[in-house]
This record gives C-alpha cells, structure tokens and sequence, in this order.
C-alpha cells in the first residue's frame, strides 16, 4: 500500500489512517480555525461517514462492542424518536459516532502516531497560553490575523478581566482540553524504570511536562488545575496499592498520609482561594447556578427517561430570551439528567466508569509486567478519562462535540493497547 512520510513519521494511506486524522481534527485542530458547532458537527458527521464506510469495507478492523456501549446506544435510539425527534437526531450522531470510534482496530504505528500528535499540539497551545501571559503585546497582533472579531475579543476580556488565558484556542477550556492531554502522554512516558532511564528523553519530557501543566494553570479552568494533580497521586497511589511487593503497598500507604498532611497543613489556603477566585464567601460558580436549576426544573418534568437530547438548549433560549445554538448546562451529570432523565443518566454513567475500570485494568497488567509500549497508551488514556469524569462536573465535557470525540478517541487508544507489541517508534 501507498506510504506518506512526514519528519520522522512514516504511515500507509488508508482508510483507517484518515478517520483517525478526523478524529484527531476534530478536538484539536478545527481550535485553530475557530469552527462553530454547527460546523463541528458536521464534521462528526464526516466522521460518522468515513467510520461507516471503513465497516462496510473493512469489517476485519473491528472488534466486538462492549455490552455497555450496546445498552447505551441501544437506549438513546429507542430516546431520540420519544423525545425532541429531530433536534436530538444531532446529538445522537455524536454518540453514534463515538460508540464506531471505539471499535476501530489501528496498528501501533497509528497509535503512537495519535499520541505524538496529542503531545506536539498540547505543547503549541500551552506556549500560546504562555506567550499571552508573558508577553500580550505581542501576541494579540498575531492572534487577530487567525481568529475573527468575536474570538479575539473573548480572548482579550477573558485575561483582562479574570486571569484567564487561552492562546489560540481563544478561550481557556477549549485550551486545558488541547493541553491536558499532552500533559498525560508526557507523565505517561516517566511512569517505568526502563523509560526514565534515558536520562535526556527524561529531561525533556519533564520541562515540556512542567511547561504544559503550568500552561493548564494559567487557562484558570479550576477543574483542570486541582483535578489534573489529584487524578495522577490517586493513580500512583492506586498502582502501589495493586503492587505485588509488600515494601511497594507500605510506601503507597505513607504516600499517602503525607500527601493529606501537606494539604491539610500547607494547600488548604491555596486552594479554597482558587476555588473562591479570592473573594472567600464560597465556591465561586460563575452563574452555573442558574444553568443547574434549570436542569433541575426539566428533570422534575420527566425524572425516568428525560425531556429529550438537545432540549435543554431549547428551554435555555426560551428562558434567557436569546437564540444560543449551544448553551450546556455546566455540569454534565445535571444536563443528563435533564435530558435522558434518571435511567439514561444511570447508564451513561455505568458506561464511562466501565471504560475507565477496564482501562485501569489494562494499565495494572502492564505495570506488572513492565510494558512500556502498551502501558504508556494506557495510562494516558485512564488519566483523561478520569480528568473528564471530574471536569464533568462544572463543563460540558460528555456535550461539546471538540471534547466528546476526543472522550471517545482516548477510549480507542486503551482498547487498542493489546496492539502494541512490537518495536518501539516514533520515540515511545
């Protein structure tokens, strides 16, 4: 088969290769040009086709669907003609897509391809976020030949006015999900012995790993900020625990305490300023109050299966008097709730946490057996699902299109572990 070279990576031109090049695209790239949902939407549903089109082709490059994913999609389908039909149509596409996603099989130079990727992205988007803070003379000239009026502006308010930056991404949280995962391939690559042994690949990969967390701190997203470091000690801890050596399981335990002490003792203060934005009378929710009753208002008027995918948009204009194409509730569990209702909701939730138990199971086995090659794919992609779980919580992370397909994208790359095995490339 036809091969493309670029730099150092060499990849066959194939199906497979193209709907992971859109599924890379749609979280991160389509940032840059500053695409609107309708557009990235589209976008899905160009994936939706390729996806499509590589399983009528190629049924070989699949593999079996996880019994969550069958109950889920089975029940949104059944949802989508109850409820809303057609305005739900849109963001069932978006689960249609991600349930194909995670079937996908791709070779493992693919797979360390996306990751490269993943890396060199979040590495340019945190030097833009840096480049703001440090030096917004001379950024926003550059900014404003990329992005229209209404980014540029945003961008501007946004640091002024709260201390947020977002370099190209032209709003922070767009920003933390470009640099987050860059953030999780570089800690992945520092978690085995035989890896940190390179003492120069391990100096890199620490400064460009402080660069991008520091990059993460600067967006302001509170969620990023506290959750990103949390989710990694109770990765550690959660890996010593499942340690076979007793000496391993001890250390695990006095990590622990102390880690509780320090934040007890010394980061309490730190961190209830950042959680209050330094005014000190509480969580400082930004108005998610009023998007989170009004989930609740809708919850009360269908608990069991929801008013319908994409309603809570509708009941949002309708209650600020505004035609906002997406507006999200802030909180995804609260806008499942709305939307699907209880029993949706139960399950959307049974899913996630499925992929992240059998994702964390993988990254144990591979610890175990110090492998490197798939453990590193798999850690990385265990800690951004835990981050989305948690970001979950104050964003629309399981709504927006960018971040849902880059959800569904990190599950693939667990479920594509097991492939691979073989020699090392493109640096991993």
């Amino acid at each position: 088969m036809a091969k493309i070279k670029l730099l150092k990576w060499e990849a066959t031109i194939s199906i497979e290769n193209l709907a992971l090049c859109v599924m890379l695209f749609v979280p991160f790239f389509n940032m840059f040009f500053m695409f609107g949902y309708n557009t990235k939407l589209y976008l899905t549903g160009g994936l939706l086709a390729i996806l499509i089109l590589l399983r009528l082709l190629k049924p070989s490059s699949w593999s079996k669907a996880t019994t969550m994913s069958i109950i889920l999609i089975g029940f949104l389908t059944v949802q989508m003609f109850l409820k809303n039909f057609p305005s739900s149509f849109s963001y069932y596409i978006l689960i249609l897509t991600g349930y194909l996603m995670i079937r996908v099989r791709f070779s493992k130079q693919s797979i360390y391809w996306a990751l490269s990727v993943i890396e060199y992205v979040g590495v340019f988007y945190a030097i833009t976020v840096i480049w703001q803070w440090f030096s917004p003379g001379t950024f926003y000239p550059v900014l404003k030949k990329f992005v229209s009026e209404g980014p540029y502006n945003q961008a501007i308010q946004l640091a002024l006015f709260d201390n947020d930056y977002s370099g190209f991404a032209a709003e922070s949280n767009r920003a933390g999900v470009c640099i987050a995962p860059a953030t999780c391939v570089l800690f992945s690559k520092m978690v085995f012995k035989k890896d940190r042994a390179n003492i120069p690949k391990t100096m890199r990969n620490v400064i460009l790993f402080v660069l991008t967390y520091f990059g993460i701190v600067l967006t302001g997203r509170r969620a990023f900020i506290l959750f990103f470091p949390t989710v990694i000690i109770l990765l550690c801890l959660f890996f010593m625990y499942k340690s076979r050596k007793k000496s391993i399981k001890i250390l695990g335990f006095i990590t622990s305490i102390t880690i509780a002490l320090i934040v007890v003792f010394f980061l309490k203060d730190a961190i209830i300023h950042l959680l209050t934005r330094g005014e000190g009378t509480g969580i400082a929710l930004r108005n998610r109050e009023i998007y989170w009753g009004l989930a609740f208002d809708m919850f009360k008027k269908s608990p069991i299966i929801g008013m319908g995918m994409r309603s809570y948009d509708y009941f949002y204009n309708i209650l600020s008097g505004r035609d906002i194409v997406f507006a999200g509730a802030h909180n995804c569990y609260f806008q499942l709730l709305a939307e699907i209702g209880a029993l949706g909701t139960l399950i959307f939730i049974c899913f996630i946490v499925s992929n992240a138990v059998r994702t964390a199971k993988r990254s144990v086995l591979f610890i175990r057996k110090d492998d490197s090659r798939n453990g590193k794919p798999a850690i990385m992609s265990l800690l951004m699902q835990g981050m989305f779980i948690f970001l979950a919580l104050s964003e629309s992370a399981f709504f927006a299109p960018y971040s849902l397909v880059l959800y569904f994208l990190l599950v693939n790359i667990s479920e594509n572990t097991e492939q691979c095995n073989a020699r090392e490339v493109f640096g991993y």
